[in-house]
């Protein structure tokens, strides 16, 4: 499992995503310049970052 994150969050922190990746020993990755709807705000490089965790 993989956590993906917005950068630019401004409802969860992104230091949140952090915290719970590293309890969780989860891989993390944070989306530069997307915030808390990375889906709708980047959805090309949400979905690349979703297949390539799926295809690995």
């Amino acid at each position: 499992m993989k956590v993906v994150w917005g950068e630019k969050d401004s409802y969860v922190k992104k230091e949140m995503g952090v915290e719970f990746a590293e309890r969780n020993n989860l891989e993390l990755t944070i989306l530069p310049g997307l915030g808390y709807y990375p889906h709708l705000q980047g959805p090309k490089q949400t979905a690349d970052e979703l297949r390539a965790e799926i295809e690995s």
